[in-house]
C-alpha cells in the first residue's frame, strides 16, 4: 500500500480538504457523499485514502469519535465510514483498523456487508430506502403555498426540531442547506423540508416534516414538489431517503414519480468474539 495517504485532522475540515475528498469520491464514481457531512462534524477525524490511479483500486475510510449527532439518543459509538470500488480494496483498508473496538457503520453495498462480516458481528439499527426523480417521470402536486426561506424564524425552526433533531442539529442543517422550503396555511408555517446539495449532480431532499393537524392534506407533496422543481431547474438529480418501514413517506414520493434505487443498512459492528456493546 505505497499509495496510502493518511491525514489526521480536527473537524470541521477545511474547505480545501472537503474539496479533496469530494473530487476523490466523484473521480472514482464513489457514492458516499455523506462523508462530506462527516468531515464537518466536531472532533478528531482520521482519513485514509488509498488511490493507485486505477478506478478499481480506490478506497477511502474515515474514523470519527462519537459525539452529538443528528438526533438525541442516537448511536454513541465511534463511527466508521468505508467507501471503495471493490471488496479487496475495502478489506485492505479495514485491516488497518485496530481490533477490539465497536463501531457504528453505514453499509450501502451488499458485498461491503460481507467485508465487515469477516471481522465484525453486525447488529442492525435501521435501513434507509433511497429514491430519485427525473424530469419526464416527475409529477408535481402543489396544494398549498411553498417558498424557499433563507432566514428561518422560531416557528420554522420549531418544525425542524419537530422531526426529531436537537436545536443545534436543526440550526446546522439549515445553515448547510442555505435555509428551507416552508409550507404555509393561513400565514402560519405548517411544514418544512431542506435540500442538501451533496455533489455537483445530486441533491437530497430531507427533513420533511408536516404538522399533525394538517397531514393528509397535500402539504408533504407540496413541499417535496417545490423542492424537486428547484433541483431539476438547477440541472441536478433530486434524491430522497426514508426508513424502510415508513410506508407513508415512500408512498408520498412514489405519488410524485420518484423511483427507488438503493437501500442502506446502518448497524453497530461488534468485534467477533467480543462482548455486545
Amino acid at each position: 500500500m505505497d499509495s496510502l495517504e493518511r491525514m489526521i485532522l480536527m473537524s470541521p475540515a477545511s474547505p480545501a480538504l472537503e474539496e479533496q475528498v469530494r473530487h476523490f469520491l466523484m473521480g472514482h464514481e464513489l457514492t458516499n457523499a455523506n462523508l462530506l457531512w462527516v468531515l464537518r462534524d466536531e472532533g478528531e477525524v482520521e482519513v485514509l485514502i488509498d488511490d493507485e490511479g486505477g478506478v478499481g483500486a480506490a478506497a477511502l475510510l474515515v474514523r470519527q469519535p462519537p459525539g452529538e449527532w443528528e438526533r438525541p439518543g442516537f448511536i454513541r459509538f465511534r463511527r466508521l465510514w468505508l467507501e471503495a470500488r471493490d471488496s479487496e480494496r475495502a478489506a485492505s483498508l479495514l485491516a488497518l483498523v485496530p481490533e477490539g473496538e465497536t463501531f457504528y457503520v453505514r453499509i450501502h453495498r451488499e458485498w461491503l456487508r460481507g467485508v465487515f462480516s469477516r471481522r465484525y458481528r453486525l447488529e442492525p439499527c435501521f435501513e434507509l430506502v433511497y429514491f430519485r426523480a427525473d424530469g419526464p417521470r416527475f409529477r408535481p402536486r402543489l396544494a398549498c403555498e411553498v417558498e424557499h426561506e433563507k432566514e428561518l424564524g422560531p416557528g420554522v425552526m420549531g418544525l425542524l426540531t419537530g422531526s426529531g433533531r436537537t436545536e443545534k442539529a436543526a440550526g446546522r442543517l439549515a445553515e448547510r442547506c442555505g435555509g428551507a422550503y416552508v409550507a404555509r396555511l393561513w400565514g402560519e408555517p405548517v411544514g418544512v423540508c431542506c435540500v442538501n446539495r451533496k455533489t455537483e449532480h445530486l441533491c437530497e431532499i430531507l427533513s420533511v416534516f408536516v404538522k399533525e393537524e394538517v397531514r393528509r392534506g397535500g402539504v408533504g407533496q407540496s413541499l417535496v414538489s417545490a423542492a424537486t422543481q428547484a433541483v431539476l431547474a438547477e440541472g441536478r438529480v433530486p434524491t430522497y431517503c426514508t426508513r424502510d418501514d415508513n410506508f407513508a413517506s415512500q408512498a408520498l414520493v412514489g405519488s410524485l414519480g420518484f423511483e427507488r434505487y438503493q437501500k442502506v443498512l446502518y448497524a453497530v459492528a461488534h468485534p467477533r468474539g467480543g462482548k455486545r456493546g
